[in-house]
């Protein structure tokens, strides 16, 4: 999902920033991570609320046959605009040991 997707699907104007990378123009940086992998795939795996703060597990590839990853971003929301986006991710290891899988 690129950056007008997001803003399509829920409603609001992204503005803000990023507290990992401080970026003034959070859809811009959406739009260039897009056009730099264009290939990206988002499985989104879950939507956790409470009151302003949405977080999402997902599992996310940017290039075919590259390394897949789970991330969760974690958005706080004003009203219909996201204000701040974090996320936490870690390498999904095909030799894992875990045998339910990473989701």
């Amino acid at each position: 999902m690129g950056a007008g997707g997001f803003a399509e699907v829920h409603g609001g104007e992204i503005i803000g920033l990023t507290r990992r990378q401080r970026i003034p123009a959070l859809k811009q940086a959406m739009i260039d991570h897009n056009a730099e992998f264009p290939d990206k795939w988002i499985d989104i795996k879950r939507v956790i609320a409470e009151g302003d703060i949405v977080a999402a597990p997902s599992h996310v590839s940017l290039n075919p046959g590259n390394v897949n990853v789970a991330v969760v971003h974690i958005f706080r929301f004003q009203g219909d605009r996201v204000v701040e986006l974090w996320d936490i991710s870690q390498e999904m290891k095909a030799d894992s040991p875990n045998a339910d899988g990473m989701f």
